[in-house]
């Protein structure tokens, strides 16, 4: 598939026409779901076999990583600016989309009560 990118410095899948990154194991339903005029169901099991292999890291593995302030942004996916970020974290900022206030919420709950 030509247009999924795995980062070879954070081991993340990117599907370059959407600029999101893929959660391990969820290649079929971003294809079927997201790109079903484009691919064909023969293409998407071919794309789950060659993919179920590869070193993707999960989004949590991601998240834990710390980054200096000036690094550059993983190349083909999508910036945000409209994020919020939590400013009872010190160490280690949690951001998220500010669509996505719920993540915002479970977060508050889960690591700061």
């Amino acid at each position: 598939m030509d247009f999924l990118y795995l980062d070879s410095v954070f081991q993340v899948l990117i599907c370059t026409r959407c600029k999101y990154a893929i959660v391990p194991g969820t290649v079929a339903a971003h294809l079927s779901t997201l790109h079903k005029k484009e691919v064909s169901k023969a293409e998407i099991k071919t794309c789950v076999e060659f993919w179920k292999d590869q070193p993707i890291q999960p989004a949590k593995a991601i998240q834990q990583l710390e980054l200096p302030a000036d690094a550059l942004p993983i190349p083909n996916l999508a910036l945000f600016h409209n994020g919020i970020v939590c400013l009872l974290c010190t160490k280690q900022p949690f951001l998220c989309s500010a669509k996505s206030t719920q993540y915002m919420q479970k977060h508050l709950k889960t690591v700061h009560m």
